[in-house]
């Protein structure tokens, strides 16, 4: 047997391993390229949803130094009030993560909705006291329905971040 022969029956063995070598290592890549995108686009949406969260400690029911709508007053006769220094700061904070760090591109529907109908009620109350100019601190809210109203844009808000957290990979 001579050299030629012997090339021969090695090229075909030679060749397909070649050949599943190379499509074995393009599948490979295919798919980490794959997994590095979704891992990439779920830090991103993380990022996002993180950032949201930091939003609700403005619409906390418990009073802290964030908290936009408070209750004052006694049990017989509560007051519902619109801080608005937290208010300006809330919306303030809105802007940076929705649009100036771009957190809002990767947020769900749900959440942006609920997000800007807080920021609505918040623009609905100031712009309703802003006529009356010798109002300076915290602005009494006259409507006691907004109060439950908060509570629900809160609790969905949370769920819906909580969900889209665990939904990722």
């Amino acid at each position: 047997m001579n050299w030629l022969e012997l090339f021969k029956v090695l090229i075909g063995p030679i060749t397909t391993l070649v050949v599943a070598y190379c499509f074995g290592y393009r599948m490979a890549y295919r798919n980490w390229l794959r997994q590095k995108s979704k891992e990439i686009e779920y830090t991103g949406k993380l990022a996002a949803y993180r950032a949201a969260w930091s939003l609700l400690a403005f619409m906390s029911e418990k009073e802290n130094p964030k908290t936009v709508f408070v209750k004052r007053g006694t049990s017989d006769s509560p007051q519902y009030l619109l801080r608005r220094k937290q208010a300006d700061d809330f919306l303030v904070e809105l802007q940076k993560v929705f649009f100036e760090q771009g957190h809002g591109i990767l947020m769900s529907k749900e959440a942006k909705e609920e997000l800007f109908r807080f920021r609505s009620l918040v623009f609905r109350i100031q712009d309703a006291e802003r006529s009356a100019p010798e109002s300076q601190g915290d602005i009494v809210v006259k409507n006691e329905h907004i109060a439950a109203e908060v509570a629900r844009i809160r609790e969905t808000l949370a769920s819906e971040l909580r969900s889209q957290v665990q939904a990722q990979p």
